[in-house]
């Protein structure tokens, strides 16, 4: 093997090289190639495959643009041209693989240095990402999250006119749920977007139900495949937790250069919410935790110079899952982020001024965050909400702690600023300032939506009653504001004459 820059030759033996057309006629066959020649050829964005005899002639060449152009069989490699194509045959095997992984390698960097995903993502968290999601046990979890699933189906079943006969877009299919809700709905032609291995499982589906002349598979991100007509509506589900880790939102938003004028995007809008809470219970797992480096003595050993250090790690730590609503302590504040208009530079840095009046008094011991996504069709608007009034989904919720909290007092205001960035590693740097308006009370903490640590729910405050609980909850208004239906098809919408719909 002999690597100069940008190029890379290898001897090589028995290796033969077949030309057919689309009817598998063989059009020209090359038997004295003995050499490879592998050339990046980085001013238009290809890989140069040269095949040479003896003498250092050229007697075959491809162009390649697209690893998608490379198909690996048994004992061939075979890659597709606009014209023909070529078939490699080599008796020795590591030849070939040594050839298939050069052009990999090639045609991934200069997929790099094109595509709008990979200038915002480090190649390792993509890695890692497209691995997660190309598990069935992942897919299944987000399947079984009833409240996220039906609520999608609901969607687009209270909304036939917007997707009977229409063209649609699945943005991060996965395994093609939401392609095979479309077509229930009555869409015309589905292209079924997955990046993952995932794509092949959806696939399956596709083909078993017997929709392949309705859903088309793009294996691919959406920043880097090709469509070939406009949509007429986008479907995606691109929420993360805290609304915006995994930066899917772009990619949803960046879907739009297909979409018609006027065509529609499910969800439509999404608004995140705020609100400082109280909860002595979390505030004091996150202490003790970093308690272990207080020690002095720890089998002789002093640990405590790294307490400050231990304080701040796990104070900026998001801490993700349910809690109870009575831990709020005043109305949330919402921040809207509009799919269909909003520009998705817009979602690179978010700033999220906010100002609310306590209700009642105690420790605020850091900000809550849900999201609540709305799907506006031409029939309904259809609402989904992660918030801790409704009923639970994956996503749960996320609560920021101050590591030195504040006290306040009911009618007393708070204000500040939540400032997201964005960055590679796929999510969001944050950073936090409240005060108590009135007082020197100031809190600030910084975290790392990407390193969350988990929390089961927090028993609620315990209160005090000095009548019959059951009897209160169910002779007032709340009892009937409790049903999931409310908070999960909106307040005119039910589930009752639901039209059963099934995938023809």
């Amino acid at each position: 093997i002999i690597t100069m820059e940008n190029e890379t030759c290898k001897r090589v033996s028995g290796m033969v090289i077949k030309v057919i057309n689309d009817d598998l006629e063989t059009l020209k066959t090359i038997t004295n190639s003995l050499l490879i020649k592998i050339v990046a050829d980085t001013t238009n964005n290809c890989c140069l495959l040269d095949f040479l005899d003896g003498n250092n002639k050229t007697v075959y060449s491809i162009k390649l643009t697209d690893f998608a152009q490379v198909y690996q069989m048994s004992e061939s490699t075979l890659f597709r041209s606009n014209d023909n194509c070529t078939v490699v045959l080599s008796d020795d095997k590591n030849d070939a693989e040594w050839m298939i992984e050069k052009i990999r390698s090639i045609l991934f960097e200069e997929q790099k240095k094109q595509s709008v995903f990979y200038q915002r993502t480090d190649s390792t968290s993509a890695k890692q990402y497209f691995q997660f999601y190309g598990l069935l046990s992942q897919q299944q979890g987000m399947l079984q999250d009833s409240i996220r699933t039906d609520t999608y189906r609901n969607a687009m079943l209270q909304n036939l006119p917007d997707f009977q006969g229409k063209v649609v877009m699945d943005v991060g299919a996965g395994s093609g749920i939401l392609s095979l809700f479309a077509v229930q709905a009555g869409a015309k032609r589905v292209y079924a977007v997955e990046a993952s291995n995932m794509a092949l499982h959806c696939q399956t589906l596709v083909e078993r139900n017997k929709l392949t002349d309705k859903i088309i598979i793009k294996n691919g991100k959406i920043e880097e495949v090709d469509i070939p007509e406009k949509v007429d509506v986008i479907v995606s589900e691109p929420m993360g937790y805290m609304l915006v880790h995994e930066r899917m939102l772009e990619s949803y938003m960046y879907a739009r250069k297909w979409l018609k004028p006027e065509g529609k995007m499910f969800p439509t809008q999404a608004l995140l919410y705020t609100a400082p809470f109280s909860d002595e219970t979390l505030y004091m797992e996150q202490y003790t935790k970093a308690s272990f480096w207080f020690q002095s003595d720890f089998k002789g050993v002093n640990l405590s110079p790294l307490k400050e250090a231990a304080l701040e790690e796990y104070f900026s730590q998001p801490v993700k899952g349910p809690f109870d609503v009575s831990f709020l302590m005043a109305k949330p504040y919402g921040y809207t982020i509009d799919f269909l208009r909003d520009p998705d530079s817009s979602l690179h840095l978010i700033n999220i001024p906010f100002r609310c009046t306590l209700y009642s008094n105690g420790t605020i011991h850091g900000l809550a965050f849900w999201f609540d996504v709305s799907f506006v069709g031409s029939q309904k608007t259809i609402w989904l909400s992660t918030g801790p009034f409704a009923p639970w989904t994956h996503w749960i919720q996320v609560r920021c702690l101050f590591k030195k909290p504040a006290v306040g007092l009911c009618g007393q205001e708070v204000s500040g600023t939540v400032v997201m960035k964005s960055n590679e590693k796929m999510t969001y740097d944050i950073d936090i300032e409240m005060k108590v308006v009135g007082t020197d009370q100031v809190c600030q903490g910084s975290y790392d939506l990407k390193s969350p640590c988990f929390h089961n729910l927090s028993p609620p405050p315990v209160k005090l009653s000095e009548s019959n609980p059951t009897e209160a909850f169910y002779s007032t208004e709340n009892s009937t504001t409790a049903s999931p239906t409310k908070y999960l098809f909106g307040e005119q919408v039910t589930t009752i004459g639901l039209p059963n719909i099934a995938i023809k």
